[in-house]
């Protein structure tokens, strides 16, 4: 997986190998999207963290916003469907400059349809980890 991915309108990382996410009234918006395209999913909450958003469906923390970008919680089970999808993970560059693969993958799809499917394994895996954690 390239590190030059596609971040919104924005391509790769800067020189200096730290990431770039603006927090703008254009950010806000775009999460108010996601939250009113999720809303079949249930009671869906947003909430500003690192310069991005974090979103929730009955507790856990399903799916991510940054850069203008929507993706979803992923473990093993569902892994394989979001890369047969061509996706990819958000990355960020942590200390000492070393690549930091996040478990949210960019969804395949912003269409009404096909986002709430990707949602839906989204929050699964969201679920199955935090039963993991408490077993």
């Amino acid at each position: 997986m390239p590190l030059q991915r596609t971040f919104g309108k924005h391509s790769g990382w800067l020189a200096s190998k730290t990431p770039f996410l603006v927090f703008s009234a254009e950010m806000n918006t775009f999460a108010q999207h996601c939250q009113e395209l999720l809303a079949p999913l249930g009671d869906i909450r947003v909430r500003a963290m690192f310069g991005g958003f974090g979103l929730y469906a009955d507790g856990p923390m399903f799916a991510l916003i940054a850069e203008d970008q929507l993706y979803f919680k992923v473990d093993v089970v569902n892994q394989p469907e979001f890369e047969s999808a061509g996706s990819g993970p958000f990355m960020y560059f942590g200390k000492g400059g070393a690549p930091v693969a996040m478990g949210y993958w960019l969804t395949p799809s912003y269409d009404s349809v096909e986002v709430l499917r990707w949602a839906k394994l989204g929050n699964e895996a969201a679920h199955r980890a935090v039963k993991k954690r408490r077993a």
